[in-house]
């Protein structure tokens, strides 16, 4: 009998730190920058986490890497 294993790796979200954020502009960027780095899929369903000073994403499926 032959075994073969399989990994796959899966991307599942980001967290963001806002403490170095101190100003309307700051945030802005913050925000840009948060807004380029999402993924590119519109179709993906995502969950959102906000506290204090983090946002994070959690995608609903993931994308494998």
């Amino acid at each position: 009998m032959e075994k073969e294993e399989h990994y796959l790796r899966i991307y599942m979200g980001t967290t963001y730190d806002f403490n170095d954020v101190r100003s309307v502009r700051d945030l802005r960027r913050a925000l840009e920058y948060i807004i380029n780095d999402l993924p590119h899929d519109d179709s993906l369903e995502l969950i959102l986490n906000v506290g204090r000073s983090k946002l994070e994403y959690i995608l609903k499926d993931g994308i494998p890497e």
